[in-house]
């Protein structure tokens, strides 16, 4: 299998069962947005997302911390390789089918969600302009980046707040679970989307911080939680289970997957034995679920536009042509990309994003660019 798809170096100890995690949360996602009627609950995916996101970031910059070899200037490099390589790739290809086969006014919405996806706030942009069950949601490509928009949001305070606990020296455990409870209480007594903003989100990010650390300074507890790992893996399943028909978002059935999914990536975190997360499978899909996430919506979404029913069989050829596309971005995009640690080819990385998002936002002050000759001849 490392033949087929290598694994890239990691920063931190490889754990082959989360990727496994990571591969199960995106096939409920996947399956989600292909078949919502059938599989009303895979949108939970992104919240184990965001849960994994949160450990394995604190992972990184805990670690390297109590090191003492923290870079922030390093740490963004990093972030950089990581995202920037396949979201370059899916925003070109996202925003060459729109100039090729959209509408003016149907392009004029596109570039604007070209320059917030590339700039990290989709997110806010999504606020008051469609809900995530909405049916016209289907209608835009890049919805999917509200999520992408929310972590690496995340990615530029969490770094600054580990940095100062550390320093300060107070306890980390207590600290981070005090974050924890302010986080999670916001969106319940603010005024604000509770889907889509970053403050209604931050919680189940802080939470896998938190779990990391547990993990960390208290590795026995490993030792408890591995005496009832089967029943921390069926409470996990039977938390996602329980957002079957969910419509809208909601904070306690939210809260129940977050929670279960804290506690099986605990229970994972020392776990060095075979587990059904483990599966070759699963941990291929995991390895290529980023780029897997960036390109299956856009997708899903090209064919509602152009007027396809997504039935048995178009669905499939989506989930087909959606690991195709992604194993090819991992394997021949995201790797030569990680490989490379000078901050210039990370710069150059920057400039193009910066480039593309400068690009949407002419589009759209350009209403759409009426003037694509192809366009006339195919709307006369």
């Amino acid at each position: 299998m490392k033949n087929f798809i290598p694994i890239v170096n990691h920063s931190l100890k490889y754990n082959p069962s989360i990727d496994g995690l990571r591969g199960i949360a995106i096939s409920l996602v996947l399956i989600f947005h292909i078949w919502p009627e059938y599989f009303s609950f895979g949108y939970v995916g992104v919240d184990i997302f965001f849960v994994l996101s949160g450990y394995l970031i604190t992972q990184i910059i805990y670690t390297k911390l109590e090191s003492n070899s923290f870079s922030l200037k390093e740490f963004y490099r990093n972030r950089i390789r990581r995202i920037f390589p396949a979201l370059i790739v899916v925003l070109v290809t996202t925003l060459l089918i729109g100039y090729l086969f959209m509408f003016p006014s149907e392009l004029e919405q596109l570039g604007k969600h070209i320059k917030s996806s590339a700039f990290f706030y989709e997110n806010f942009r999504l606020i008051g302009e469609v809900g995530y069950w909405d049916e016209s949601a289907t209608l835009k490509p890049l919805l999917h980046f509200w999520s992408l928009a929310i972590e690496e949001q995340f990615y530029i305070f969490w770094p600054l707040v580990l940095i100062l606990l550390y320093k300060i020296r107070l306890n980390i455990v207590l600290t981070l679970f005090v974050l924890f409870l302010i986080l999670f209480t916001i969106p319940l007594i603010l005024e604000i989307d509770k889907f889509y903003h970053t403050l209604s989100r931050a919680w189940e990010l802080a939470l896998g911080g938190l779990i990391f650390i547990i993990s960390y300074k208290y590795k026995n507890i490993f030792e408890v939680l591995n005496k009832y790992k089967y029943l921390v893996y069926i409470a996990f399943f039977i938390s996602i289970a329980i957002s079957y028909n969910n419509t809208a978002f909601s904070t306690f059935k939210t809260f129940i997957v977050v929670f279960f999914s804290a506690l099986l990536i605990l229970s994972l975190s020392h776990d060095k034995s075979r587990t059904i997360f483990s599966n070759s499978v699963l941990v291929f899909i995991g390895l290529i679920s980023f780029p897997l996430y960036l390109w299956h919506y856009v997708l899903i979404s090209y064919t509602h536009i152009f007027g396809f029913e997504i039935d048995i069989i178009i669905g499939l050829s989506l989930i087909f042509l959606s690991i195709l596309l992604s194993y090819l971005t991992y394997r021949y995009i995201e790797i030569y990309a990680r490989a490379k640690s000078s901050y210039i080819f990370a710069f150059g990385l920057f400039i193009i994003v910066l480039i593309i998002g400068i690009l949407g936002n002419y589009i759209s002050k350009k209403d759409g660019l009426p003037n694509r000759n192809h366009i006339q001849i195919n709307s006369n």
